[in-house]
């Protein structure tokens, strides 16, 4: 929380509405919501339909080629993930050969109708190469708004930074890198006071999502009356700056041919990667780069 004079946002299309949050912060936010011109990485939300039913409609409209074309990604993507599985279960040592004392709180988020539990492999390896590990929403399929999530998030980061009694590092899978970029918007100080180290996986400025991906999506919104493309449109002036001030990011992902979802890098550094999208929660080659590039912040 910022000091010195507070507001309360009672604008109903503000997402900060109803919330006490520092001045500086508030106006911050509310001059990048205003924002009119978009970010050239994030113009596809433009074109994207408003909610199910005109994504069905769309899709309908094209040609059959390329669904399938689409669909033989995911599945392919997939298949690669159960590789990683497999080669993860057979690993011998699961981080313990990268173990070094003095390791950070590692804070774990999951991607897009990921169970916590299903990210069990990096917690292991983290555990095992030093560092404590917690999962943000172990219990529960990440299904629900990200604008739903934030509020709870930054108090469980910050609770987490409480217990470690340090800045924590963030783990973020796909759709909770987006989780943590709103979070970082809309409670600035609460992040930068908590977090040392953004390792975002998969995530970066989104300009692309598999179609088959969106339409579940989709539905998710639907389920949860919520609207997570409305949400980052409120935000996307905030990508202009394509960082996240006063934290360090580092962004490991496919450079140009990720079959799930697209994005250029999110901050300083970028990692590039040949598994699977699916699989990062338990791909050998994501967890060694990720706690190589932890260790070297």
């Amino acid at each position: 929380m910022s000091g010195g004079l507070e507001r309360t946002v009672v604008s109903p299309g503000d997402p900060l509405a109803g919330k006490r949050v520092g001045w500086e912060e508030a106006s911050r936010a509310s001059e990048l919501l205003d924002t009119v011109e978009g970010n050239a990485h994030l113009e596809f939300l433009d074109q994207l339909p408003k909610g199910l039913l005109q994504h069905i409609i769309k899709e309908s409209k094209r040609p059959l080629v390329k669904r399938l074309i689409e669909a033989a990604m995911v599945a392919n993507d997939a298949a690669l993930a159960l590789i990683e599985a497999d080669n993860f279960r057979r690993d011998p040592y699961k981080g313990a050969d990268m173990y070094r004392r003095g390791g950070s709180t590692v804070v774990v988020g999951t991607g897009f109708g990921a169970l916590g539990t299903w990210y069990e492999p990096t917690e292991t390896f983290l555990t095992n190469a030093g560092h404590r590990v917690v999962i943000f929403g172990e219990d529960e399929f990440n299904l629900r708004p990200l604008e739903h999530q934030v509020p709870e998030f930054v108090a469980f980061v910050r609770d987490q930074a409480q217990i470690a009694g340090d800045k924590v590092d963030l783990w973020m899978h796909s759709k909770s890198g987006l989780l943590a970029y709103g979070a970082h918007l809309l409670h600035t100080r609460d992040m930068v006071d908590n977090v040392n180290h953004v390792v975002d996986v998969g995530t970066g400025l989104t300009h692309w999502v598999n179609p088959l991906i969106l339409g579940g999506y989709y539905g998710s919104q639907l389920a949860f009356s919520g609207n997570d493309f409305e949400w980052a449109r409120k935000l996307k002036g905030y990508a202009k700056s394509a960082r996240m001030d006063g934290l360090k990011v580092t962004t490991i992902s496919r450079k140009d041919d990720d079959p799930v979802m697209r994005g250029d890098p999110f901050g300083d550094k970028h990692i590039p990667i040949t598994g699977s999208h699916i699989g990062n929660g338990w791909s050998l080659e994501t967890m060694r780069l990720g706690e190589q590039a932890l260790r070297a912040a």
